[in-house]
């Protein structure tokens, strides 16, 4: 508008000065030729000033505002690099996660197959020491103090049957121990799926972004020289949209080594399980056919005794051991359902974080301004929940004996 104003008056002292110029032609000694010109003069020397001034003005109020404009987008710039960077370590606190999960399944598996394996080759040592014992028992039959070894087989015959009583039972709850893991199984496989999904909406909320940014960067460009670092912003995320996108498919891997590795370590339970019981109905028809050939008893039936009670409690701290072993379902239950949550914050970050992106309106220093402080609520919001998150996170890696905990 002042702009505007100077140029009529300019021209206003122009034309008079023009009129008066010809006036002074046609009629040189004419009284309007000379008001005209003492007229003209003036005000064309105060139209130049007046312009003049009102052009440095201008000037004062663009340089104000470019400077505004100038450190609106640099703290916009260091927000916008804080709030990547923080979507950058929860991305890679998810890794860690994940990898702790891998870590403590495999820890878990290799003990569990430890366990159950050894049982196998004890549960075939105890049916050896058995028939062993009977196979000398047979030899001292033909002793005189019948009526002593009477007493004796008796006495023997109740315990040990009670002993392979326990033996059985021992195995099958290991059996019905072994059937609830596969069930387990079921569902952490289930919970692995999940937590794919999540991974697809974690890709669909990426696309977006970069979408979004490349949308940030054409507006940049029509703004000119003023949106050149809300462009810089723009292409940071595009590359960081780029990089959880790659880092979602790493995920997705991992996910599937996990999941085959569930599959497989099922598998040989049930295989191993199915062995175990087989052996203990063998053994306990071997023991039923036996007591009806058993006549006899010496002092080497006790030395086999005390070494069937060894094989028993070596078969007590295998089962113990598998016991403790499967503690990990817990665990990586747990670790899953952080990693759910995690991901679920992620996504309303990176939602708030593309809505604050988007463009809306001139790109002058007010809104840069406002957008700064937008992030900086977001962070400081990003902050205290990420940081709940972290105090409860499990530490565990493994679960050998004096780390495991019960839940």
């Amino acid at each position: 508008m002042k702009n505007n104003i100077d140029r009529v008056l300019v021209w206003a002292a122009i034309t008079l000065l023009i009129i008066a110029t010809a006036t002074a032609f046609l009629s040189p000694d004419s009284t309007t030729t000379r008001w005209l010109l003492l007229v003209s003069m003036p005000l064309l020397v105060f139209a130049i000033l007046w312009g003049q001034r009102i052009r440095a003005r201008y000037r004062r109020v663009r340089l104000l505002a470019h400077e505004s404009l100038t450190a609106a987008i640099r703290d916009y710039d260091v927000n916008s690099n804080r709030a990547m960077g923080k979507s950058s370590q929860q991305f890679n606190i998810l890794r860690d996660s994940i990898d702790q999960a891998g870590n403590i399944m495999t820890n878990a598996t290799q003990r569990l197959s430890g366990s159950l394996t050894g049982l196998e080759h004890e549960s075939t040592g105890q049916r050896e020491k058995l028939k062993e014992m009977v196979d000398e028992l047979l030899v001292l039959v033909s002793s005189d103090d019948q009526e002593e070894q009477t007493k004796g087989i008796q006495r023997f015959t109740l315990e040990t049957e009670q002993l392979i009583g326990r033996f059985v039972t021992t195995v099958t709850d290991l059996k019905s121990a072994s059937d609830q893991i596969a069930v387990e199984f079921g569902r952490m496989n289930q919970q692995v799926e999940g937590v794919g999904k999540l991974l697809n909406d974690v890709n669909t909320i990426t696309a977006q972004t970069d979408l979004l940014a490349l949308n940030a960067a054409i507006e940049a460009a029509r703004a000119g020289e003023a949106g050149r670092g809300f462009a810089v912003v723009a292409d940071e995320v595009r590359s960081l949209a780029q990089r959880t996108s790659q880092f979602s498919e790493q995920i997705r891997t991992l996910l599937s080594k996990i999941e085959g590795s569930i599959k497989t370590v099922d598998a040989s339970v049930e295989k191993a399980t199915g062995t175990d019981l087989s052996i203990a109905a063998k053994s306990q028809e071997s023991v039923a056919s036996m007591w009806d050939e058993i006549q006899g008893l010496n002092n080497r039936a006790s030395l086999q005794s005390q070494s069937i009670a060894e094989i028993s409690e070596k078969i007590h701290h295998l089962v113990i051991e598998g016991i403790i072993s499967l503690q990990f379902e817990d665990i990586v239950n747990q670790l899953l359902i952080q990693i759910g949550d995690r991901s679920r914050g992620m996504e309303r970050y990176l939602h708030d974080l593309i809505t604050i992106q988007r463009p809306s309106g001139d790109l002058d220093a007010a809104d840069f301004q406002q957008r700064t402080q937008q992030l900086q609520a977001l962070l400081s919001t990003a902050d205290k929940h990420f940081g709940d998150m972290d105090e409860t996170a499990i530490t565990q890696r493994s679960v050998a004996e004096g780390d495991v905990q019960l839940f």
